[in-house]
């Protein structure tokens, strides 16, 4: 029923046809070639200022590209890049970029191991499952538009690397029973 209810929906709508088609030809959308510009500005903005950004925010990205490109905020309103590592590097540099990577990178990697070594029941293994899964969509989701400094996104992002943490110690701190 929903499959049917989205075709005609998708059916009717010439809007959401015509945005759908053009994901074939990207480099002809002014929206999303508007969006990579605005990625490149704000990671050049960054390596202006490569230990510790430029100041973390919208209101710091926007202000600095309206100094350094004033061509191309006189475009429209920029109020982010669209891609939390573009914004990162231009808010707290390759050295902040760096340890959050290092944080992602760690917790999934920990996970993955977790899941490969330790014996598991069903029910803890789904657990390790869903975690790495919600770590790798975060991970995926934040190249096309995580802005970070809406609160939902840090809260989730902050939750999951504590549940990470969690589930992680008390792995270690109970001991491996072999059956």
């Amino acid at each position: 029923m929903l499959g049917v209810a989205g075709l005609i929906v998708f059916g009717m709508s010439g809007e959401l046809r015509n945005r759908l088609w053009s994901l074939a030809h990207t480099t002809e959308d002014p929206l999303v070639m508007f969006r990579a510009e605005v990625m490149a500005h704000a990671v050049s903005v960054g390596l202006d200022h490569p230990f510790i950004g430029n100041g973390y925010g919208r209101d710091y990205l926007r202000a600095a590209l309206k100094i350094k490109f004033p061509e191309f905020a006189a475009q429209g309103y920029v109020p982010h890049s669209h891609n939390l590592y573009s914004e990162l590097i231009a808010g707290v540099g390759l050295l902040g970029v760096a340890i959050f990577i290092w944080a992602l990178a760690s917790a999934g990697i920990q996970l993955i191991r977790q899941i490969r070594t330790r014996a598991h029941s069903d029910k803890e293994r789904y657990a390790d499952l869903g975690l790495l899964g919600s770590l790798i969509a975060f991970v995926i989701a934040a190249l096309g538009d995580v802005p970070f400094y809406h609160h939902e996104p840090r809260i989730f992002f902050f939750t999951l690397i504590g549940l990470i943490c969690l589930r992680l110690r008390s792995k270690k701190a109970k001991p491996d029973s072999v059956s």
